[in-house]
């Protein structure tokens, strides 16, 4: 990537550092929706609950019911909020 950036642009130095990443504890749980059963994570901070579908399982069931993405994602996640 460095060789790009200097082969191509004006740039004359680039800065360069290690991150970490933190991440929440989760869990995955499988959920009964109108479309059929889908995987979410459960994840957590400091008593705080969220619920994220999983997105190959939202695309699958979006293909198989001929419905938009952002459609069967809403269906799973308020399927996912009832876990919490």
């Amino acid at each position: 990537m460095e060789e790009i950036v200097f082969y191509e642009t004006t740039t004359i130095g680039i800065r360069r550092f290690d991150l970490k990443r933190c991440e929440l504890p989760r869990e995955m749980k499988e959920v009964e929706t109108e479309l059929g059963k889908a995987m979410v994570k459960i994840c957590s901070y400091k008593g705080m609950k969220k619920a994220y579908p999983e997105y190959d399982c939202v695309r699958q069931l979006a293909k198989e019911h001929h419905k938009t993405f952002d459609q069967t994602f809403r269906i799973v996640k308020a399927a996912a909020e009832q876990l919490l």
